[in-house]
């Protein structure tokens, strides 16, 4: 049963588990690293420096934000899993 089971409500079209979820998860993240790692080599460019500093702090800033919270996501996805396994698990050895 996952999370949202126990406190009775689940989503529609939810998924057994979120393991695909989690792969296109990871792949955004990398993809979003290295966006990352891209425009802090762009902004070090001195037409960069001088007429986009801030702008390209917070587009890194932004990156990074998104990143963090694709992590939170891909965790609550797992423990959503794993809270359902147990579940199974249980209920296996109380039948």
């Amino acid at each position: 049963m996952d999370m949202n089971k126990q406190n009775g409500f689940s989503y529609a079209n939810e998924p057994a588990n979120y393991q695909e979820a989690r792969e296109s998860i990871l792949s955004l993240m990398r993809n979003l690293t290295k966006a990352k790692k891209d425009m802090k080599a762009i902004s070090e460019l001195d037409i960069v420096v001088e007429q986009f500093q801030e702008r390209a702090r917070e587009i890194i800033g932004e990156l990074s934000q998104a990143v963090y919270s694709l992590g939170e996501i891909y965790g609550y996805t797992l423990s959503d899993d794993i809270l359902g396994n147990v579940e199974l698990v249980n209920e296996k050895c109380h039948a």
